[in-house]
């Protein structure tokens, strides 16, 4: 890590020993797999895995050239993995939503165009 080396500054030390340990956690792209229905994401939702609240909405919104809602959150880098499912508490209650791939991009535009 490059910026390791340019001299002192505050965070450095906390860099250092993040290197050292290793990544615990990774920011997942999450659709929302029950329905292209628009869904108000306001971040801060509750993620939860076998009944208890994992992690929080970071962002999150509805992906118009893909007709799905998109999340954002942190997941201990054990769980993320495409295709886990977990529930998230939204406003209209709670729904279950899939890690995906983190770009989601429709390089043909087929979607665009429909």
């Amino acid at each position: 890590m490059f910026i390791l080396i340019k001299g002192d500054f505050i965070g450095r030390d906390a860099l250092i020993k993040q290197k050292a340990e290793g990544i615990k956690r990774k920011l997942c792209t999450f659709v929302l797999i029950d329905g292209d229905d628009f869904t108000q994401i306001y971040g801060g939702e509750a993620v939860y895995h076998e009944g208890k609240v994992l992690t929080r909405v970071r962002s999150g919104g509805y992906g118009f050239t893909i007709k799905k809602n998109i999340l954002y959150a942190y997941l201990p880098t054990e769980l993320a993995k495409q295709g886990n499912r977990f529930t998230v508490d939204l406003i209209e209650g709670r729904r279950e939503a899939e890690v995906t791939a983190s770009v989601l991009f429709d390089s043909k535009g087929e979607r665009a165009r429909a």
